[in-house]
């Protein structure tokens, strides 16, 4: 993997990028092991893990990275929560992910119900589906999903994402994406716009509209599953 080196920014994808379930792909690793540690960034879309955690994982395979630069899907919420069109401090999560609801308490928000139009906010676990059957049967709420991914990497193959779960759903609802392909990342850790910038990923309807959405360019890595 040799992307030009020309570039001044550059913004790794974690999952089937980096690692897939955790297991290195060492000629990412190579890549990035030759770069200044200040011009890179470490962006996922999971919600089971903190930006924290991906710095720990990345420093053991040998990167030097800036903890600042390194984030999830659970670092944007307390961003997305501002951004929310409501003056209420308590939003629905009706999901059995803790991080999830961890990320939502830090920001100084409390959990409830969903009913009338407080907002909701959806990672990926076993509350979905009953949501938005929630969310159809009373009025309006303003929907947020951590990611609108149609499939997560893994070593045996892949298994359908949250996007893959509330595709239908989404157009109607018209959800807000937390994550990568949404802008909040570049957001929230000050990732420079524009051609200097490259995103590396394996996921072009994920990484690659991200990249576009940025301004940036976008070099596509095989890990072997999504080819």
């Amino acid at each position: 993997m040799q992307p030009d080196r020309g570039y001044k920014t550059f913004v790794f994808d974690l999952d089937g990028t980096i690692h897939v379930d955790f297991e290195p792909i060492e000629t990412v690793l190579q890549f990035a092991r030759t770069l200044d540690p200040s011009r890179c960034y470490y962006v996922s879309n999971s919600d089971r893990y903190s930006g924290s955690a991906i710095s720990s994982y990345l420093k053991d395979q040998g990167l030097e990275v800036v903890d600042s630069q390194c984030a999830t899907t659970l670092d944007l919420i307390p961003r997305a929560l501002a951004l929310m069109h409501t003056d209420k401090k308590h939003v629905s999560s009706p999901t059995s992910n803790p991080a999830v609801h961890d990320a939502i308490r830090s920001a100084g928000y409390s959990i409830t119900h969903p009913r009338d139009t407080i907002p909701v906010i959806l990672g990926y676990a076993d509350g979905a589906l009953e949501t938005i059957k929630l969310l159809r049967s009373n009025p309006p709420a303003e929907l947020w999903v951590t990611n609108g991914d149609q499939k997560i990497s893994r070593s045996t193959g892949y298994i359908p994402g949250l996007g893959a779960l509330l595709q239908d759903e989404e157009l109607l609802q018209g959800a807000k994406i937390i994550g990568k392909p949404s802008l909040l990342f570049a957001d929230v850790l000050g990732i420079p716009a524009g051609k200097q910038t490259i995103v590396i990923g394996d996921n072009p309807n994920v990484d690659g509209v991200f990249a576009a959405n940025l301004g940036a360019s976008f070099h596509l890595v095989s890990n072997g599953i999504w080819h």
